[in-house]
C-alpha cells in the first residue's frame, strides 16, 4: 500500500493534479457562508434543514447549519445553500 501512496505521490506531482483529487477523495468548496459544493459524492444518507449527512470516499460527512437547501444534486456534484455553520468528518473510513 506504501508503495501505491508512493506512485500516486509521484504521478500527482508528475500531472499537476493534486494528490487529493488523484485519490477520489471529495473537494469541498465553501463560498461565503452559504454555498457548499460538494464534489465525488456516494450520495445523501439523510436531510433536514438543520443538518445534511453525505457518503462519501473518505466517509461520513455532515454539514450543518440552518435554512438548509439542496440546489443541485447529481452523480457528481452536490450544491447546499442555506447557514452553514459546520462541516464534519463523522465516520472516518480507514486508508
Amino acid at each position: 500500500m506504501k508503495r501505491l501512496k508512493e506512485l500516486l505521490a509521484a504521478w500527482s506531482s508528475a500531472t499537476g493534479i493534486p494528490l487529493d483529487t488523484a485519490a477520489g477523495l471529495p473537494d469541498i468548496r465553501l463560498s461565503g457562508l452559504h454555498t457548499l459544493v460538494l464534489e465525488s459524492h456516494r450520495g445523501v444518507r439523510a436531510f433536514a434543514a438543520d443538518c445534511v449527512l453525505v457518503e462519501t470516499t473518505a466517509g461520513l460527512l455532515s454539514i450543518c447549519g440552518s435554512s438548509l437547501l439542496l440546489k443541485n444534486l447529481t452523480g457528481r456534484e452536490l450544491r447546499l445553500c442555506g447557514e452553514i455553520r459546520s462541516i464534519a468528518l463523522v465516520d472516518r473510513r480507514a486508508s
